[in-house]
Parts: C-alpha cells; sequence; structure tokens
C-alpha cells in the first residue's frame, strides 16, 4: 500500500513490506517499514536522522499502543527502511494506525496497517512451554488468546494430544503407549500388530490384531494346480476388486513359454499376445485367421498386415476396400480427420503414389451439398511457398455459373489476385491478377509482364486500356439486324421501310449504301462492334478495312484502285466511273481486279465516302 504524508516542510511516501517473520517465544511481532522523506520539495539526506514510531488504535487521538522510542534512521536520497518490533499483543485483528515523528515534526495522518502484519499471528509456534497442567508441553497453539487449543505433548501418558478447547480429540501414543486413538467414540488401535494377522474388533468397537483362522481360506489345492473357491472377485493390489481378477500395479507374463490369450477356449475365436525376438517385439494374434494382425516393433514402429513395419505407422493389404477409414463425427470447427506434421527441409507432409493407368493418387470431397466445403486444401505460410504444386496437367470438371466459378483466385487482403506464367528460359513471368475495387469503375483485370508492366487492363465499366494492339482481323465492322438473311460479301443498304435495319443493296449509285457484310473468303474480322446482349445473332457489317465484296463488271472491268460502288445486281458492287453520281454512293477503293464481263469477289479496301 502507497500513502502521501506530508505537514511542514516534510512529505513521505511509505509503502508496508511483507512481515519479516515471528520469534519463537511469541514476544515481539517484527515489521520492516521503508518511506520516502523530502524537505523543501527535494528528498532529504541525512545519515542521522532522529525519528520517532507510535502505533495506535485510532486515526486520530485513540491509545498509543507501542512506541519505538528515539531512533536513528539513514535517509539516503529520500528513502530510509527501519525494522519495527512491535509486542504481539498489540495485533489483536483490529485496525492498527501508525505514527511516524521526525525530528520534532509528526507527520499526518496516520499510516493504517491493515491485514498484512496480522499474516503471522493465527498460528502460535511455541517450544517447550508450559501448558494447561504442567508438565504438559504446548507445541502449537491457536493464537495468544487460544492457548488450549492445538497441539499438545503431555507426559502423564508420554503422548501427544490435538485439543479443542482443552478437550483431547486425537491421540496419538509414544513408547509404552504406542498407538492411535481417534476418541469420542472413533477407532482405537492399539499394540498388538504383526505380520499375517488381521484387524478384528469386538462388540464394543475396540480393535485388536489376531492371527487369520485357518479356516478363512479361500484357495485350495488340486494336484499341481490351486484354485480360488471364493465365488466373488479376486483383487491383487486392491481390496475392492470389481472383476473376477483385478490387479492394480504391474503384472508380468512370460510368454517365451505362452501367451496372454483372450477369447473363448473352447472355440478358436481366441487373440493371443505374444512377445517376438527375445521379447524385443510384440504381436498380437488371431487365431481363427492363423495370423498376425497387429505387430509392435521395437524402437516404436507398428505394423498391420506386416510384421516388419518399416515405419511409425506401416500398414499393408490386399483387399478391394479401403485400407485406412478415418470417421471424426464431430461437427466443430476444429474436428479435424487426419492431421500431419513434417519438420525436414524439402520433406512431405502426405505423400501418395498411383501405380495404376488410372484412378486418382489423392481424392478430396467436401460431399455436402450445400455450403463452402474444401475437398483439397493446401496453405504455405510463406511468400515463397506455394499452397499447391503440381507437375503435369490440371484438370478440373464443373459446371459453373456466375456465383460459382470453376476456378476462383481469392486475395485474403485488398489487393491484386494473381495468376502467374513461367518457364525455365528466363525469370522473366506474366502475371493475370485481378482486383476487386471499392467500386465497379475501380475493378481490374490486368495482364502485366516483369519486363514491360502493364501491357493491358480491363476496368469494371468495360473499359479497356493496351499499350500496343494488333489485331489479326482485317476490318472493323459492326452488328445490325437485317430484314433478310445475307452471306458475307454482301452489299448493305439502310432499309427504308425498316429503321434501324439493313438489306441487300439495290440499284446503281446507292445512297443508302451502309457497306459490306464481313467475313467473305474467310478474311476475318478485326473488330466487332455493337455486340450487345440480344445483338449476338446479328449481321456483322464492315465499314472500314479490308472485305471480300461480290462484284459485277459486265459492263466495265474493275481495276486496282478503282472506287466501288452498288450496281444493279442487288448486293454487288460495280466500278463507279460517273463521278457526278459517285458522291456518297463509294464503298471503296479496289484491291484486285475483275474482268469485264465477268461476276465474282473484289478485296475492296471500305471507306465509305
Amino acid at each position: 500500500m502507497k500513502r502521501w504524508l506530508a505537514v511542514s516542510a516534510f512529505s513521505a511516501l511509505v509503502a508496508l513490506s511483507t512481515l519479516a517473520g515471528v520469534h519463537a517465544q511469541g514476544v515481539s511481532q517484527p515489521f520492516t517499514y521503508q518511506g520516502y522523506l523530502r524537505q523543501g520539495g527535494a528528498p532529504l539526506n541525512n545519515p542521522s536522522q532522529a525519528m520517532r514510531f507510535r502505533i495506535y488504535n485510532a486515526l486520530t487521538g485513540g491509545t498509543a499502543l507501542w512506541d519505538s522510542g528515539a531512533q536513528t534512521v539513514n535517509v539516503s536520497n529520500g528513502l530510509f527502511t527501519i525494522q519495527l518490533n512491535p509486542p504481539i499483543s498489540v495485533w489483536t485483528g483490529a485496525d492498527r494506525f501508525l505514527e511516524i515523528q521526525v525530528g520534532a515534526t509528526t507527520l499526518t495522518p496516520r499510516v493504517r496497517l491493515g491485514a498484512t502484519p496480522y499474516a503471522n499471528t493465527a498460528t502460535l509456534l511455541n517450544m517447550f512451554q508450559s501448558g494447561i497442567t504442567n508438565p504438559d508441553r504446548m507445541v502449537i497453539t491457536h493464537s495468544p488468546d487460544y492457548t488450549n487449543w492445538g497441539l499438545q505433548y503431555r507426559d502423564s501418558d508420554d503422548s501427544f494430544h490435538f485439543l479443542s478447547n482443552g478437550t483431547t480429540v486425537l491421540r496419538i501414543g509414544l513408547g509404552s503407549q504406542q498407538g492411535l486413538q481417534i476418541l469420542a467414540g472413533g477407532l482405537q488401535i492399539p499394540a498388538g500388530a504383526a505380520a499375517g494377522r488381521v484387524l478384528t474388533s469386538d462388540a464394543s468397537g475396540n480393535a485388536s490384531w489376531a492371527d487369520l483362522p485357518a479356516s478363512a481360506s479361500v484357495w485350495a489345492v488340486s494336484g499341481a494346480n490351486i484354485h480360488n473357491t471364493n465365488t466373488g472377485n479376486v483383487g491383487i493390489g486392491t481390496t475392492n476388486p470389481t472383476a473376477k481378477l483385478d490387479v492394480r500395479g504391474g503384472l508380468l507374463v512370460d510368454s517365451s513359454s505362452g501367451s496372454l490369450r483372450i477369447g473363448y477356449p473352447s472355440l478358436a475365436n481366441q487373440w493371443h499376445f505374444n512377445t517376438m525376438n527375445g521379447g524385443a517385439d510384440l504381436q498380437l494374434w488371431e487365431n481363427a485367421a492363423n495370423t498376425v494382425r497387429m505387430y509392435f516393433k521395437a524402437g516404436g514402429n507398428i505394423g498391420f498386415g506386416t510384421t516388419s513395419p518399416a515405419y511409425l505407422l506401416h500398414v499393408v493389404g490386399d483387399r478391394n476396400a479401403r485400407l485406412l477409414n478415418i470417421v471424426n463425427s464431430n461437427t466443430g470447427s476444429a474436428a479435424d480427420g487426419v492431421w500431419v506434421q513434417t519438420d525436414g527441409s524439402g520433406s512431405w507432409g502426405v505423400y501418395s503414389v498411383l501405380n495404376a493407368t488410372s484412378g486418382r493418387a489423392v481424392y478430396g470431397n467436401a460431399s455436402s451439398a450445400s455450403g463452402s466445403g474444401i475437398g483439397v486444401y493446401g496453405r504455405s505460410a510463406s511468400t515463397d511457398g506455394h499452397g499447391g504444386y503440381f507437375e503435369g496437367r490440371v484438370r478440373i470438371d464443373y459446371n459453373s455459373t456466375l456465383t460459382n466459378a470453376t476456378l476462383r483466385l481469392h486475395e485474403t487482403a485488398a489487393d491484386f489476385a494473381r495468376l502467374e506464367f513461367t518457364n525455365t528460359n528466363t525469370a522473366r513471368k506474366w502475371h493475370i491478377a485481378g482486383l476487386i475495387g471499392s467500386a465497379v469503375a475501380d475493378d481490374r483485370l490486368n495482364f502485366w509482364n516483369s519486363a514491360a508492366g502493364d501491357i493491358m487492363s480491363i476496368r469494371g465499366d468495360g473499359t479497356v486500356a493496351v499499350k500496343v494492339l494488333e489485331i489479326t482481323g482485317a476490318d472493323l465492322a459492326e452488328k445490325f439486324p437485317t430484314t433478310e438473311t445475307l452471306e458475307p460479301g454482301t452489299v448493305v443498304e439502310i432499309d427504308p421501310d425498316n429503321p434501324g435495319h439493313l438489306r441487300k443493296a439495290q440499284g446503281a449509285y446507292n445512297k443508302r449504301v451502309a457497306g459490306v457484310v464481313a467475313g467473305a473468303n474467310g478474311l476475318s474480322k478485326g473488330i466487332v462492334l455493337g455486340n450487345l446482349e440480344g445483338s449476338e445473332s446479328h449481321t456483322p457489317i464492315a465499314m472500314s478495312g479490308r472485305v471480300w465484296v461480290h462484284a459485277d463488271a459486265t459492263h466495265e472491268a474493275i481495276e486496282q484502285g478503282d472506287l466501288l460502288t452498288t450496281s444493279d445486281t442487288p448486293g454487288h458492287a460495280m466500278k463507279a466511273s460517273d463521278p457526278s453520281r459517285a458522291h456518297g454512293t463509294v464503298i471503296g477503293k479496289a484491291m484486285t481486279r475483275l474482268e469485264k464481263g465477268k461476276t465474282g469477289m473484289v478485296l475492296v479496301l471500305v471507306n465509305l465516302q
């Protein structure tokens, strides 16, 4: 307990230590007192400081129960320590208060002394003191106020007595009075005990030792055998056997000339425990099957189906069923089925080999039809490690949906989840990294190269950012609904009867011309616009780039570089030879020729004018 005391120019911080001990005669109850003194705000330094200590029965006023007298105390840097020795009669269980006087100044308030000073007053040890009658000697008394409670030695009967208010409740006799008495109607065990005797009692409850009568034996001899005639249980090391033979303690079975057998003696259904190899190994033998079922090898290895276990647990079998089946029916979050740990570098926690041409070396099955169970779980705490490692192809079979993907990469922090591609050619690597941001516009799917950085980024709103975009297709097309089926290479026009739709172009120099159906002659489309939901079956119309177009050169040959326009042949292009009519009807420039009088395919560089 710490408490500040201050008066005049002095202040003190005091602390009460634990008691130093108790005197053998019970004359005084010493304890060590430590404090801190300041004068004028600075720690006091005085190797011969005059001090005085008093104990009162009240915080203020009251009666002084003890006075230390004048004391010379060494105070260094404000700290002092002193042992105080008040008489034990001071401690009656009531609160006590310590008053400290420094020189002529008495510090206030007094310090309350609580339960700690009484720790050693509850029991009093008295050696060779007078008891309630001489020459009896009390050894231990309850307290100074209860001298007839505790342990007492009496010369009158050479015994130790445990007293309760002066009355003996337990006596232990010495010398000629050897024996133990539990009084007040209790058990008496006098002298007379000897090896082989039993404890008996008379009608008054007095116990005595006696020899076991011959008629009391429960064992009988039959030739070379001995048997028990008792109809109950036999106990070894216990007086309360719970079985026909109840052994409490060690049991030695010498299996060099026999075995420990469990089963039906008249039937083959027996199990034998035998030691092997001079007692070094232990085996469990199934008698009916005439085989070893379990084998304990010296050194700790255990074998099932083998008598030469090479591992701590070695299982060998030849059956078309599971060799080892572990079921944990507990539904708790820590109810593991199998826990395997290895501390070896380069070692395998679980190692499985499939020697057949088909099957599964490791199979994980989360059999519940709902929930988020995991069939096989791997984890690495190291950023350089791998939660899963595969050598060979990886196959995933799953009927995925928008809410349940076939392959899911989950980043445990608010960061990119990354899929990495490497090989042995170089240290360079590719990442496909996905980020779920705080909003859809913050979502990203990035293609990253360790040498070039981010190559392409796809945002959650559909925006794509790419450094360089190279497209293998040849044209820029957009999907449009059409009012008739159109084959690739057909020249199309805006359908005047169906706004927003296209149809096969009709008539020469048609100002409604809209482009050419892309994809003719196997020339792939480059970019397709307008591929919106519901427009999957619409027709891609090339509006720029190279496409093959159906052309009609019946009246005039088409040469490379000629402008092409619509012709009187529906869906066909022709040479635009009349400049006054060509404006607004040009499809583009021919890149291949077509002889006069023929119809066929011409490669055109689409550029609507």
